[in-house]
C-alpha cells in the first residue's frame, strides 16, 4: 500500500509538470516567436506572460498563428517583436534642428498625448526655439517658449509607419540683449506653428525612434534701442517679423 502510494504522488507530479511545461506559442508576422502563457484573448488583442515574467499586449494583425507545444524549457528563446503601442499616453522628446541662411536655429520640443487607436495622437507640448534675423541691417536672435496643441495621423500600419502631425499655439518670448550694438531688444510673443512629415519606426523596447522633415513658424514683433556706433546717437528700431523655415527633427517616443 505504501509503494502505491508513493507510485500516486509521482504520477500526479509527473502530470502537474507536464502541465507546466506546456506554453502557448505565438508566432509573429515578422518571424518572431513568443512562447508562454496567453492570460486575455480578445477580437483585437491577446496578453501573454513570457517566461521572464513580463506580459505583453500583441494586436492580432502582428499574429500569424497560435499553438500549443510542450517543450523543455532550455529548448527555446523567447523573442519579443518589433511592434507600435495603440493605446495609452505617449511621452515624445525631439530636437528639431531649423535651417535659416542667417543662422541655424534649434527646437527642444515635449510631447505628451493620448492615443486614440493605431491611427491618431491628440495632445500638447511645450518647447523652447530659438531664431536668427537681420532687422535694419542688425543681428537679432530670438528665443521663445512655445505652448501648442498637438495632433498627429498615421497613412498605414507597418512595422515603419508614415505619418503627418501639426502643432498650434502660442510661442511666449524671452527677451535678449545679443545683438552686436550696445542696447535692449524688447521681444513680443507670437503665434507659433509646424507642420510635420515623417517616419515612426517600430521597437521591442519601451523607446521608439521618430524622424521627420518640418515646416516651422514664428510670428516676431519688437523693438530694439541702443547706440548707433557710426553717429553715437541713440537709435530705436520697431520690427515684425514672419519666420518661415524648413528644419529636421529626430525624437524619441516613450
Amino acid at each position: 500500500m505504501r509503494y502505491f502510494s508513493v507510485l500516486i504522488a509521482l504520477l500526479l507530479g509527473h502530470l502537474v509538470n507536464g502541465q507546466e511545461d506546456k506554453k502557448e506559442e505565438v508566432y509573429l508576422k515578422d518571424g518572431s516567436v513568443l512562447v508562454g502563457h496567453i492570460l486575455e484573448d480578445t477580437d483585437y488583442a491577446i496578453k501573454i506572460l513570457l517566461g521572464s515574467g513580463d506580459t505583453l499586449d500583441i494586436g492580432y494583425k502582428y499574429v500569424e498563428s497560435i499553438g500549443v507545444k510542450e517543450r523543455r524549457k532550455s529548448s527555446f528563446i523567447e523573442l519579443a517583436p518589433r511592434f507600435h503601442k495603440e493605446q495609452g499616453i505617449l511621452f515624445q522628446l525631439s530636437l528639431n534642428s531649423i535651417y535659416s541662411d542667417v543662422e541655424t536655429g534649434s527646437e527642444v520640443a515635449l510631447n505628451v498625448a493620448k492615443r486614440f487607436g493605431p491611427r491618431i495622437n491628440v495632445g500638447g507640448g511645450v518647447a523652447y526655439t530659438t531664431w536668427a534675423n537681420y532687422v535694419n541691417w542688425i543681428y537679432v536672435r530670438s528665443n521663445y517658449i512655445p505652448v501648442y496643441a498637438y495632433g498627429r495621423y498615421y497613412f498605414n500600419d507597418k512595422l515603419v509607419r508614415l505619418f503627418t502631425s501639426a502643432k498650434l499655439g502660442y510661442g511666449l518670448a524671452l527677451n535678449n540683449n545679443n545683438f552686436f550694438f550696445q542696447g535692449t531688444h524688447d521681444l513680443n510673443g507670437g503665434m507659433f506653428s509646424q507642420a510635420s512629415l515623417g517616419i515612426h519606426i517600430a521597437n521591442r523596447r519601451k523607446v521608439r525612434v521618430l524622424i521627420a522633415l518640418t515646416g516651422n513658424y514664428q510670428r516676431a514683433t519688437g523693438r530694439l534701442e541702443g547706440i548707433d556706433w557710426n553717429t553715437n546717437l541713440p537709435f530705436v528700431s520697431d520690427y515684425r517679423a514672419h519666420y518661415i523655415r524648413p528644419g529636421l527633427s529626430i525624437g524619441v517616443e516613450f
